[in-house]
């Protein structure tokens, strides 16, 4: 009984969604808004629900509108209306030559900060402890100190800041005093208080939430960390960074930028200021903290740190994210290799002249030239090929190789699984044509005469004699392939629909 009443729930659901959208009712803004001077949808990646839109009656200023569907919220009084936050729009209204702006609710279409204002700037601290992240910074004239924070519908503070930058719980603000500028830090909770008094001649957020870095004066080796309004360390560093469990700290030396470790939870020293640079390994990886070190800028000065441990010796002049290393000879000569990043072993020893990215692997090459690459497979972790191709490319489950001969380029597949070779470098041209499960090959050579042949997604081949028969293969897996994927997608669909479905009706 429950799964009949599932199924009819669900094609209910369904034919009154396909009316809703696709009816003769269906809403049609040429058809609402065709007897007016223009329109536009307002901001419809948060509206596609709403359906709001900003309507002219003329080319006048204060001349727009705003609209839900065909019903008119407001009065054509507005001189722009733009869309900013989840449900609110900064409008603006020209008054006796000035343009004044203040803020709209979408949702109540009801002016919750008039149009009186220079100035409304839009912001998002992206802060996961708040509910409500957008705040506006509103600007009472044109000159110094003219600013105040405007946050969930209210005034935060009044009109006596030169800068204000909301970042979690707290805001950056600042104030202007002769030729200079003063900054502080004040509390986004109840009764926003001052955190940090208007004494600091810098404050900057850390990408890590609640940490910042302080200045009391514009000199060198000057700033200190703070966990919100609390310092952490001295006055003493130039830089810092905070990162997942340690904070990288720098210094302005004689001998130049140099940089050190500290941890994060003790802020105990773990590698002193003396390293040249200190970069994290992979920028996007917010979760372990991995880094190359340089010692001295030398060459082949860098290693690899992690762990609170060198992972490698100081024995490479680059490495990069994917473990692509190189080696610098004093004659300036440079070799490449590849590292394990889970072990850090070497997996190819550097060794290679050229070393070239490419889908799948790359391309190597001890001796430089032409026809000297071979293929390294990622996947498998194992050369593919001899160092005998101009050019390799991975395709699915087969390697396109090329070779420079006296007639052109000409190419030839190697079956990555065994670098069995499957076609002869005799072709001038191999062109793929790959659907999901399929692989599709047209070769043909210098006299025209081609060959055809399909593998299935288990590299299992089938030659082709003719291009009707291609063309014919090729339309009919294509089509086999869609409903395949159309079917996985409506099982899965259905299988998590109908556990919802069954925790609604118990």
């Amino acid at each position: 009984m429950k799964v009949k009443y599932l199924i009819l729930t669900l094609i209910g659901a369904i034919l009154l969604y396909g009316t809703a959208v696709y009816g003769e009712d269906a809403f049609s803004p040429e058809k609402a808004y065709g007897s007016y001077y223009s329109y536009e949808r307002l901001d419809p990646a948060d509206n596609l629900d709403k359906g709001c839109y900003t309507v002219s009656n003329g080319n006048e200023i204060n001349s727009k509108a705003l609209f839900l569907r065909d019903i008119q919220m407001t009065g054509f009084k507005y001189n722009s209306i733009k869309k900013v936050g989840k449900k609110y729009a900064v409008v603006s209204r020209i008054n006796d030559g000035i343009e004044c702006f203040g803020i709209l609710n979408i949702e109540s279409f009801e002016e919750i900060l008039p149009t009186e204002y220079s100035a409304v700037e839009y912001g998002d601290s992206s802060s996961p402890y708040e509910i409500d992240t957008s705040y506006y910074v509103i600007s009472k004239g044109t000159g110094d100190n003219n600013k105040a924070l405007f946050a969930q519908g209210a005034f935060v503070t009044d009109f006596e800041y030169n800068s204000i930058v909301k970042n979690g719980y707290t805001t950056i603000v600042s104030k202007k005093t002769g030729n200079s500028i003063k900054y502080g830090m004040i509390s986004n909770g109840a009764g926003n208080d001052i955190l940090l008094p208007l004494e600091y001649a810098s404050i900057e957020p850390c990408d890590e939430l609640f940490y910042y870095v302080a200045a009391k004066d514009n000199k060198d080796n000057g700033k200190a960390l703070f966990r919100a309004e609390k310092p952490l360390t001295d006055y003493i560093y130039d830089s810092i960074d905070v990162n997942s469990s340690t904070i990288v700290v720098g210094q302005k030396t004689e001998k130049g930028m140099l940089y050190g470790l500290l941890d994060k939870d003790t802020l105990e020293q773990i590698l002193p200021v003396e390293y040249s640079h200190i970069d994290k390994y992979d920028e996007n990886n917010d979760i372990k903290d991995e880094y190359v070190i340089a010692k001295g800028n030398g060459i082949n000065n860098n290693a690899i740190y992690k762990d609170n441990e060198f992972k490698t010796g100081f024995i490479y002049d680059t490495i990069d994210k994917y473990g692509r290393v190189s080696y610098k000879t004093e004659a300036g000569k440079v070799y490449y290799g590849l590292i394990d990043m889970n072990d850090y072993e070497i997996i190819l020893p550097e060794e290679y002249t050229s070393m070239e990215a490419v889908e799948g692997g790359y391309m190597i090459s001890r001796t430089g030239g032409e026809n000297s690459n071979a293929f390294y497979d990622s996947y498998s972790k194992k050369i593919l090929t001899d160092h005998i191709y101009e050019s390799c490319e991975k395709h699915g489950t087969v390697l396109l190789v090329g070779r420079k001969t006296e007639a052109g380029m000409l190419y030839g597949l190697i079956r990555c699984s065994d670098s069995t070779q499957l076609l002869p470098v005799e072709y001038t041209s191999i062109e793929f044509d790959s659907t999901t499960y399929h692989s599709f090959c047209k070769a043909v050579k210098a006299d025209g005469s081609g060959l055809y042949w399909v593998a299935d997604e288990n590299g299992t081949v089938t030659n082709i004699d003719s291009a009707e028969e291609y063309e014919n293969l090729l339309e009919k897996y294509r089509d086999e392939d869609i409903g395949r994927i159309r079917r996985e997608e409506e099982e899965h669909w259905w299988i998590e629909n109908s556990i919802e479905m069954q925790s609604i009706i118990g």
